[in-house]
């Protein structure tokens, strides 16, 4: 969710981390940051879609 928001701010992952921030250890919250980074420095982007009918 954390990446996606960075990637995508404005959608219902913002309201998801809300709701969720407090059910989480400080160990999630690392890892979670651990996870954003790795999946943020993936190659396409997250917001990479591919053409399906043309330009």
């Amino acid at each position: 969710m954390l990446a996606r928001n960075e990637e995508v701010p404005g959608t219902s992952s913002e309201r998801a981390l809300r709701v969720y921030r407090d059910s989480l250890t400080p160990e999630q919250r690392a890892e979670g940051e651990r996870m954003k980074d790795e999946w943020l420095g993936l190659q396409p982007p997250l917001s990479y879609f591919p053409e399906k009918f043309g330009p």
